[in-house]
């Protein structure tokens, strides 16, 4: 007991000498690695980490009305508000499925922006379809020009109507609707009558370039396009080895023995030739 008392008296005595010598400034600097601080020495602080302006993406708007040709034409945009960091709300109108489902025999891109709607909807909650009630009455809404307001296709005024319904509503400050005005057999994927509309109720329209979608590698996702053949080999490289399942597919089971040009006939013992 008296050896752990005077131990802690001994420390308490160097305590008391180093703060003697070190004054009110210098402090406790035994076992730093040198003498006392210098008064006037600058401090390191550590400067916030500036953002790169490649890092911040550009949103495009706070409420993204995705008509139906956009989906069908336009799939990298599509890609690009799913990914993480983006800012978009996009709505899917139940038009644009219905012209989905449509399409899905005879465009490829279709069928691939249906898939790529499964995945997000539900899991991204950015993704969003419209509501069955997220919708205004063609009838109430006003139109620049009012004469030629009545003739235009059904599919046309709930699109309308589903993206009117969202500028009504004001939740956010930039509301648009996204169309791809491409010329082309299916109308329902045309963008240039749903424009015409938009503007006509009101609605900003934000005109997207035809991006087709390459799957992200550069690759095509759809069965019929893995059964095509490669045109990219090169004359000089050599073809993919034939599998061996393939290549006993195309063998025969049985060995095929050609027939026999001419007819020898065998003698019996004791049998005579003619």
């Amino acid at each position: 007991m008296s050896k752990a008392l005077g131990a802690a008296f001994l420390n308490h005595q160097v305590e008391q000498l180093e703060k003697s010598v070190g004054g009110n400034d210098g402090g406790n600097w035994r076992g730093r690695g040198g003498g006392p601080p210098k008064p006037n020495a600058p401090r390191r602080t550590m400067e916030p980490k500036k953002e790169k302006p490649q890092d911040k993406q550009e949103k495009e708007a706070d409420i993204i009305v995705a008509d139906a040709s956009v989906l069908v034409h336009g799939l990298e945009h599509i890609r690009k508000w799913c990914q993480r960091g983006r800012d978009e709300i996009v709505i899917v109108p139940l038009e644009a499925l219905n012209t989905l489902d449509l399409l899905k025999k005879s465009s490829k891109s279709a069928r691939e922006a249906s898939r790529i709607l499964e995945k997000q909807v539900g899991a991204n909650p950015r993704i969003r379809v419209q509501q069955d009630d997220a919708f205004v009455l063609w009838d109430k809404i006003h139109f620049t020009d009012a004469e030629d307001a009545s003739p235009s296709p059904e599919w046309v005024r709930r699109t309308i109507c589903s993206a009117r319904w969202e500028v009504e509503q004001g939740a956010k400050p930039k509301i648009v609707l996204a169309v791809s005005p491409v010329t082309g057999p299916a109308e329902r994927a045309n963008g240039a009558l749903v424009a015409l509309w938009a503007k006509r109720a009101g609605v900003e329209v934000l005109e997207l370039p035809p991006t087709p979608w390459t799957g992200g590698h550069g690759r095509k996702s759809s069965d019929e396009d893995r059964r095509e053949p490669r045109k990219d080999v090169h004359p000089q490289q050599k073809a993919p080895p034939v599998r061996r399942r393939e290549r006993e597919e195309r063998q025969p089971l049985v060995e095929r023995v050609p027939a026999p040009t001419k007819v020898i006939r065998v003698l019996a013992r004791g049998e005579k030739l003619d």
